[in-house]
C-alpha cells in the first residue's frame, strides 16, 4: 500500500489530482480490483488502452499508459514514454525493493543457463534459494508455472518479495534477451551476471545477431552497473566470440570480471582434462591457479562450462569449494541430456543449431570411446511461429552428425507442421540420404510414432537423442497445448515392450511344456 504521490516522485510527472492510495499493481484489467494502478501498454498486437475501462470498471483508481486513453475517463491517467521502464521502476518501489535483500544472480546467453540455475541451486542450498527461469518459477515449498524465461517486472517484484517472506537467501535469475530488451529486470539490484554464449536464435524477434547481442550486453552496461550492491562480479565465456567482445567493451567499466574456458584459454576457471563416459564425466580443472578434480553425471563439454560459470558464482557468493565439488557427483536437470532410466535414451530441449551441435557431439564422444559401431539417432523437429531461418541449420548439424535422423513435429503452434518440416529438409537431404539398411533419414509427422520407432530401430549399443522439448510436458499445435511428455513416451514404450516380452515367454514356456521339454 502507498500514496501514488510517493509512487510516481521522480520516475513520472505527478497527475494534477488527489493523491489515491494504491493497493495493487496490474497489466491485465481482468486481475484489476479496488485501488490499482493499471498500466496500459501498447504492444505488438493489442493495444492495452482498449481495457483501460475494464480496468476501472474492476476497481483501478490511476492508469499509466503510452498511447491513447477513453474520453470520458473519470481517474488519472499518466501518458508515459518508456512505460517498460517506468512500470519496472514503479514494482521495484511498490514491493520496497527486494532484491536487495538477497544475493541475486543474473544469467544470460543462447545456451545453459538453465543448467546454471540448476547448480546454483544446489550449492546454495535448495530450501533458502530462488530459482526464475524456463522450467518453472520455485522457491521455498513454491513450485509455479513458467510462461516465459523472464517474467514481466510486476511478476518478477512480487514473487521477490515473497521470496523475501519466505527468508530466501539467493536467487539464480534466468535473464532472456527478450526480457533486457523489454527492461523486465530494471530496478534488479544484481550481485553477479553470467554470460554463457550468444549463437542463433530469436531472429524472428531481434533482425539480426547485432541486434542479438546487443540486447544480451544489456545485463551488464545496465543492469549491473545501475546495480547497489558493493560487491560486483561479471563471470563471462572466453571461449565464445561475443564474450571476448564483451570483455572488452566492458574493461572500462570498473566491473569486476571473471573469465571462464574449456578451449585452453588462459581464465579465471579453465579445463585441464576431461574423461567423458555414458554414467559420468570426471574432470580435471583450474580455478584461481588451484586445481582441483570433479566428478559429475552431467555429460559434454557444454556442461562443463557450466559447472565452471557456476563454481565462480559461488565462490563469490560463499560457497566453499571443496562442498561444491561434492555436490556435483550426482546431480542431474530436467531435460537437459536427461538419460530416461534404465535406457540408453536421452532428452535435450536443444532447439537451437549451437544446441544440437553441442549435445550430440557430447553423446558422440562417449561412443567412440565404447564401441565405434554404435549408432546415434536423432529425433527432432523446430518450433512454429520461431525463427524459420534456423531450421535447414538444425537440419544439416543433426544429418552430419548422427547415424539416423527422424524428422518430426515439435511444437508447431500456429503453422503447418509439413511446412516445418519441408523448411527442416534442405538441410537434411544434402548430408543424408533417405534411411536404407542401419543409416539415414525418415519423416514421421507424429512426435509419438516417431519416438516409438527411433526406439524400434535403436539396439542394445546404439543411443537415442530426442531433442527439442526437454523438460516440457506439453505439445502446442494451433492455439491448443496438450499433454505430451517425451520422457513419459519412453517408459510407455518401455512397458509395453517388456509387457510385450513377458508375453512371448510365457508362450515359449507354454509350447517347451506342452512337447515334455
Amino acid at each position: 500500500m502507498m500514496l501514488l504521490s510517493k509512487l510516481l516522485h521522480n520516475i513520472v510527472p505527478l497527475p494534477p489530482s488527489p493523491d489515491i492510495e494504491i493497493t495493487h499493481l496490474c497489466n491485465d484489467s481482468r486481475q484489476a480490483r479496488r485501488g490499482s494502478l493499471f498500466f496500459a501498454r501498447q504492444g505488438a498486437q493489442v493495444d492495452g488502452a482498449q481495457f483501460i475501462t475494464a480496468a476501472q470498471k474492476g476497481g483501478a483508481v490511476a492508469i499509466i499508459h503510452d498511447a491513447t486513453t477513453p474520453a470520458n475517463l473519470d481517474i488519472p491517467a499518466i501518458r508515459v514514454g518508456d512505460i517498460n521502464a517506468v512500470q519496472a521502476n514503479i514494482a521495484a518501489r511498490f514491493f520496497d525493493h527486494p532484491s536487495t535483500r538477497f544475493h541475486l544472480c543474473g544469467i544470460t546467453g543462447t545456451n545453459g543457463k538453465t543448467t546454471i540455475t540448476y547448480l546454483l541451486e544446489k550449492f546454495w542450498s535448495p530450501a533458502r534459494t530462488g530459482v526464475i527461469g524456463t522450467v518453472n518459477f520455485r522457491y521455498g515449498e513454491q513450485v509455479l508455472p513458467a510462461p516465459n524465461t523472464t517474467p514481466d517486472s510486476l511478476t518478477l517484484q512480487s514473487l521477490f518479495a515473497d521470496m523475501v517472506q519466505h527468508k530466501v537467501t539467493h536467487v539464480a535469475l534466468e535473464v532472456s534477451s527478450i526480457g533486457l530488451e523489454q527492461k523486465r529486470t530494471k530496478g534488479c539490484q544484481f550481485d553477479s551476471a553470467v554470460f554463457t554464449n550468444l549463437t542463433q536464435d530469436h531472429l524472428d524477434y531481434h533482425q539480426s545477431m547485432e541486434e542479438y547481442y546487443q540486447a544480451k550486453k544489456l545485463l551488464f552496461t545496465e543492469g549491473m552497473s545501475s546495480s547497489s550492491k558493493k560487491n560486483k562480479l561479471a563471470v563471462i565465456n572466453i571461449d565464445d566470440p561475443a564474450g571476448e567482445r564483451l570483455c572488452r567493451e566492458l574493461a572500462g567499466s570498473h566491473l569486476p570480471i571473471e573469465t571462464f574456458s574449456t578451449a585452453g584459454k588462459q581464465a579465471t576457471a579453465s579445463l585441464e582434462g576431461a574423461d567423458y563416459q555414458i554414467e559420468q564425466t570426471r574432470a580435471s580443472v583450474l580455478i584461481k591457479g588451484k586445481k582441483h578434480t570433479l566428478t559429475t553425471n552431467l555429460l559434454g563439454e557444454h556442461n562443463l562450462k557450466n559447472i565452471l560459470t557456476s563454481l565462480l558464482v559461488g565462490w563469490h557468493s560463499g560457497c566453499d569449494m571443496p562442498s561444491m565439488l561434492k555436490q556435483l557427483v550426482h546431480f542431474t536437470v530436467p531435460g537437459r541430456l536427461e538419460r530416461v532410466p534404465h535406457t540408453r535414451c536421452f532428452v535435450d530441449y536443444a532447439h537451437t543449431p549451437d544446441a544440437l551441435t553441442n549435445v550430440i557431439t557430447a553423446i558422440r564422444q562417449v561412443l567412440q570411446k565404447e564401441d565405434v559401431h554404435a549408432r546415434l539417432l536423432v529425433v527432432f523437429g523446430c518450433g512454429g511461429d520461431r525463427d524459420h531461418t534456423k531450421r535447414p541449420l538444425m537440419g544439416a548439424i543433426v544429418a552430419c552428425l548422427s547415424d539416423v535422423s527422424i524428422v518430426t513435429s515439435d511444437n508447431p503452434r500456429t503453422e503447418s507442421p509439413r511446412k516445418i518440416i519441408d523448411d527442416i529438409l534442405p538441410g537434411i537431404t544434402k548430408n543424408q540420404s533417405p534411411f536404407e539398411g542401419t543409416k539415414g533419414y525418415l519423416i514421421i509427422e507424429d512426435r509419438r510414432q516417431a519416438i516409438h520407432h527411433a526406439l524400434e530401430l535403436a539396439t542394445a549399443k546404439d543411443v537415442v537423442l530426442i531433442a527439442g522439448k526437454g523438460h516440457e510436458d506439453y505439445q502446442i499445435i494451433g492455439t491448443q497445448k496438450t499433454h505430451f511428455d517425451d520422457r513419459e513416451v519412453v517408459r510407455e514404450w518401455m512397458e509395453k515392450r517388456k509387457h510385450e516380452n513377458t508375453r512371448d515367454e510365457g508362450r515359449r514356456n507354454a509350447k517347451c511344456k506342452m512337447k515334455g521339454l
